[in-house]
C-alpha cells in the first residue's frame, strides 16, 4: 500500500513538474514571438519612414530645380 501511495505521489509531482515546465516553455515561446513581431513592426515602420524621407528629398530637389529653371527663364525673357 505504501509503495503504491509513494508512486502515486511521485506521479502527481512529475505531472505538475511537467506541466510547470510546459507552461514556462509556452510563455517563453509567446514572449519570443512577441519580440520577433515587435522587431518586424519596427523594421517596417523605419522602412516606411526612410521611403517617405527619400521621396520628400526627391520632391524638394525637383522643386528647387523647377524654381531654378523658372528664374533662368525669367532672366532670359528680361534680357
Amino acid at each position: 500500500m505504501e509503495m503504491q501511495n509513494l508512486s502515486f505521489k511521485h506521479l502527481v509531482v512529475e505531472f505538475f513538474r511537467y506541466y510547470y515546465y510546459l507552461t514556462i516553455d509556452v510563455m517563453a515561446t509567446k514572449l519570443m514571438l512577441t519580440g520577433i513581431r515587435l522587431f518586424l513592426m519596427a523594421s517596417a515602420r523605419s522602412s516606411i519612414r526612410l521611403k517617405a524621407k527619400l521621396k520628400s528629398q526627391s520632391s524638394q530637389r525637383r522643386t528647387i530645380t523647377h524654381i531654378w529653371k523658372d528664374k533662368t527663364n525669367i532672366i532670359q525673357m528680361k534680357g
